[in-house]
Formats: C-alpha cells, structure tokens, sequence
C-alpha cells in the first residue's frame, strides 16, 4: 500500500477518492438521514468541490501528459486550486470546531443561513459573516467516537493536506 502511494498519481487519485467519500457522506446524512447542514457545514463542502476542480486536471495531467515545460506550469496552477480549496475546507471546519467547544454564550444564539445571507450581500460578506458563527453551528448532530462531524472532517482535511504535500514533493523530485 505505501509503495503504491510513492506514485504521485496514486497518492492524488487517494485524495480524490477521499474528497469524494466524504462529499458521498455529507450527502447521505443530508438527503437520507435527513440531518440539515449548517452554513459552515457547507462551507465546508464548497472547499471540498473547488478542491476538485484542481485535483482531477492534476491527476490528469500526471496520468496522460508529456510536454514538461507546460505539465510543469499546469501542475502548479492545479495544485494552488486544489490546496486552496482544502485550506478553506480545514478552516471551516476548524472555526466551527472551535464554535462547539466555545462556552455557552461566547457565540450568537442564530443568524441567518447561507442562502439568505447570499441574496442580501456579497458572497465574500456572507462567508464573513458566517465565519462569526452562530447557534445552529454549535450544535452537535452527530458524535462518531467522540469527535463531532466538524472534528472529523478537520482531520481528514489535515490527513489529505499532507498526503497532497508529500505528493507535491514526489512531483517535483521527478516523479510520475
């Protein structure tokens, strides 16, 4: 299993298949279990589908082009999509992680959701605004082994953020 992951491609082609089952989860507690989620819940989810508008062309691109000079410049591009949309993903998740553990009363008790905030403001100042937090970010849904939807998706997030840069690093000493 490591040696497989040694491969860039592969290591990249994990990620994918993570980010996906993920979203596959996120989907199922939302449309079968029936679980509402939270404006930073899917904030979360956005950073994950940007994520993948630079991790698939990467996977591609490592897969099936040749030329160096532009695999070299695509992969540098795709790569900064794909990461920044994993760093939005980690930050959402660890601000909300951070609005559960906040003491009672730290925290406004409700705000608007996403989709009102969208049709009032600008998308910068709606995510603003729900980084504040609010009540309905507070609560606990679900607990798996101890830790909170929130919780697990920050230690995927971080788990596939180190993945990405040892794969990075493997690209970059040559490797396909």
């Amino acid at each position: 299993m490591l040696k497989a992951l040694s491969i860039p491609k592969n290591t990249i082609a994990l990620i994918i298949l993570l980010l996906a089952s993920a979203i596959g989860i996120a989907w199922f507690l939302e449309f079968v279990m029936k679980l509402e989620p939270c404006s930073l819940c899917l904030l979360q989810r956005w950073g994950i589908y940007f994520s993948f508008i630079g991790l698939i062309p990467t996977w591609l691109i490592l897969s099936y082009m040749k030329r160096k000079g532009i695999k070299t410049g695509l992969l540098i591009l795709t790569s900064l999509i794909s990461f920044s949309g994993l760093s939005f993903s980690l930050a959402s998740a660890l601000r909300q992680t951070y609005i559960q553990l906040a003491p009672a009363g730290l925290i406004p008790d409700c705000g608007a959701d996403l989709q009102t905030l969208l049709s009032i403001v600008t998308p910068l100042q709606a995510i603003s605004k729900v980084f504040q937090g609010s009540g309905e970010c507070s609560e606990k849904a679900l607990v798996v082994l101890g830790l909170s939807l929130a919780m697990w998706v920050a230690v995927l997030m971080s788990i596939i953020m180190i993945l990405w840069i040892i794969a990075l690093v493997q690209i970059l000493k040559g490797k396909k």
